[in-house]
């Protein structure tokens, strides 16, 4: 699967503490999209068990270096370009 970005730690894409993934590549072209560089299917390629090891390496390093050390992730959205 093509990886767009990677959050290891935000509040805004949903309740609590969590990590987000936004997946590249869209063809539905929506007027006003917010996020027209996620369109392109280029990028940066991974596996579901690479994608599940990054996301914890991440969060893991997230947690202690900041406040949020004490606090565990409630869950991990996903965004991307378009329906699939």
């Amino acid at each position: 699967m093509l990886i767009h970005a990677i959050i290891p730690a935000s509040r805004a894409n949903g309740p609590d503490l969590r990590a987000v993934v936004f997946f590249q590549g869209c063809t539905v072209g929506c007027p006003g999209c917010w996020n027209p560089t996620s369109h392109p299917f280029r990028g940066r390629e991974m596996t579901v068990c690479a994608l599940n090891h990054k996301v914890a390496f991440t969060a893991a390093l997230c947690f202690l270096t900041t406040a949020a050390a004490a606090r565990r992730h409630e869950g991990i959205p996903s965004g991307e370009g378009g329906p699939r």
